[in-house]
């Protein structure tokens, strides 16, 4: 156990001046005119924070709040993953330390917390829905409320997840958006032959029923892996879902988007919203996902996740996950 102790506190003093041992996942964004074309923006947006013990961070998702962006996201470690945020002025600089928000503390999330969307309810309360992991692996959607997006109450019960049409099936992250009459819900469900995008509808936003078919799957992108849906409204109505794809390996994993006039058939757009970098040095070089998309005054801003970047582990980091997933 020292020796151990004593290898980690190394490795952290070695990574405080600048040379990363262990691969990292960081938050990056990009900024559009259109919601087509993306250019990346210089710089990372959340860093790792070593002295908080975070290793991994990732599912981004930003809120206005007073003026200031507070960007949510699942931190963790090699124990268990966490809900936290982050606060920026200008939605590029965020400085602070990360503020804890939801942590594993029953059975339906007792490994992990991940992928936070956020919707404002008509009471002035938010809303978070989130990805619980059991002890088991599996994944299921819950949420917690919450009066400023600070402090967070957990609401009892599952609100995607146990449908029976989900029994064999593991749900990963959620996207929650407002609809005529009620709430729709995109999230990403997960089996040992693929994942890919389905949907839900609400008339309160706790209570979902599974809408029939696949909204986005293998059939219309031709890869075996799709998830992390971000839907934005254009101006006209129709809907922009984001999201990332890929096949069996997560290298090379891109951010595509699909097109909607009614929510839930969807055409694939031509073109990638978002590529890996092709310099081995750049913090995305390996793969990019877990978008987020946020409308500005004059176009678009995209938070994804771009991992790993040049480390000292590299080759066994490439080595480990040119393994497939499925």
């Amino acid at each position: 156990m020292r020796l151990i102790s004593f290898l980690k506190n190394g490795a952290l003093n070695i990574e405080k001046i600048g040379i990363n041992i262990f691969p990292r996942d960081r938050i990056l964004s990009a900024i559009s005119y259109d919601g087509i074309l993306f250019k990346k923006e210089k710089g990372i947006r959340v860093n790792p924070d070593r002295s908080s013990s975070e290793e991994m961070v990732y599912y981004p998702f930003a809120l206005k709040i007073e003026e200031k962006i507070r960007l949510y996201y699942h931190s963790s470690n090699n124990k268990s993953g966490t809900i936290v945020s982050r606060v920026s002025d200008d939605g590029l600089n965020f400085f602070s330390k990360p503020t804890i928000h939801l942590l594993p503390s029953n059975l339906l999330d007792e490994k992990g917390c991940f992928a936070p969307w956020i919707i404002q309810l008509e009471e002035g309360l938010f809303r978070m829905y989130y990805s619980g992991k059991d002890k088991k692996g599996k994944r299921r959607i819950l949420s917690a409320v919450s009066k400023n997006g600070i402090a967070w109450e957990k609401e009892n019960g599952i609100r995607i997840g146990t449908q029976d049409e989900l029994k064999n099936l593991s749900i990963l992250d959620v996207a929650v958006i407002r609809v005529k009459d009620g709430y729709r819900a995109y999230f990403s469900g997960l089996t040992s032959k693929g994942c890919f995008i389905l949907s839900a509808i609400s008339s309160c936003g706790f209570v979902f029923e599974i809408e029939k078919g696949i909204r986005i799957g293998k059939e219309n992108t031709g890869m075996a892996v799709v998830n992390n849906p971000s839907p934005v409204f254009l101006e006209d109505g129709r809907i922009r879902l984001y999201f990332r794809a890929g096949n069996k390996s997560a290298i090379g994993n891109m951010i595509y988007s699909a097109i909607s006039s009614d929510g839930l058939k969807w055409e694939i757009e031509d073109g990638i919203r978002i590529t890996p970098s092709k310099s081995w040095r750049a913090f995305d070089c390996h793969g990019v996902g877990f978008p987020n998309v946020i409308r500005l005054n004059h176009g678009y801003r995209i938070y994804y996740t771009g991992y790993w970047g040049p480390h000292l582990l590299k080759p066994l980091t490439v080595m480990r996950w040119k393994k497939p997933l499925l």
